[in-house]
């Protein structure tokens, strides 16, 4: 008689693509506190030149995922941007080039920065300089992965990732209706990792709602 082995299920997988240091650093805290139910793997690339598909193709073989493992699992590729380096055609091409490659794109306008606001603030208005924002809160925050930042974000993340997500919520609730990113100012769709498999709501929880639900019906 063969032995029954229950396989266990894969764990899901983020691949967390970003241009810069201070991306960088927001997800390797987020990696470190365990916040989200998946495995994340986090590579800074730069900006790529979007017209380039071979190019794309190449820093995906790099980064180290299939199709087939998107495909069998929950995991997904992200790929954290800037939206204000770069023009209406060039984000549509972007997002054109991308998408097909199932590589989920986030982006902030205008920068990251506004991310890292709106775990301070509810509000952030067009034009803003969100660096110069944030130093009203966290005045030793600089745009770079130094020791200082790192506190300050790690600080951040742990004591008001929800209000960030709620605030993110609003910004697109204002957003709505307007097709041209360019024109949503600010605006911000890296909430939308935290989505899926965030930590904001304990297992423990979920479970004992559940058999509740369960036991009611």
């Amino acid at each position: 008689m063969k032995k029954i082995i229950n396989k266990r299920p894969l764990k899901p997988k983020y691949w967390i693509l970003c241009e810069g240091e201070t991306e960088e650093c927001y997800f390797s805290i987020v990696k470190e506190l365990k916040l989200l139910w998946v495995q994340i793997q986090i590579k800074k690339i730069g900006q790529l030149p979007w017209n380039n598909k071979k190019r794309i193709i190449w820093e995906k073989k790099k980064i180290g995922y299939s199709d087939k493992e998107l495909k069998e699992t929950a995991s997904k590729v992200f790929f954290i941007l800037d939206a204000d380096v770069y023009s209406q055609q060039q984000i549509d091409e972007q997002r054109r080039i991308l998408e097909t490659d199932n590589i989920h794109l986030l982006y902030s306008n205008k920068n990251f920065e506004l991310r890292i606001l709106l775990h301070l603030e509810k509000y952030a208005k067009e034009g803003d300089n969100y660096i110069r924002e944030i130093k009203k809160h966290k005045r030793n925050y600089e745009k770079w992965n130094s020791s200082s930042t790192r506190t300050i974000l790690k600080d951040l993340i742990q004591n008001n990732l929800k209000d960030a997500i709620s605030n993110s919520e609003n910004l697109e609730k204002i957003n709505k209706g307007i097709s041209n990113l360019s024109e949503k100012n600010p605006y911000t769709l890296v909430y939308k990792l935290f989505s899926d498999h965030s930590k904001s709501t304990p297992a423990s929880s979920q479970s004992s709602s559940q058999t509740q639900s369960n036991t009611s019906s």
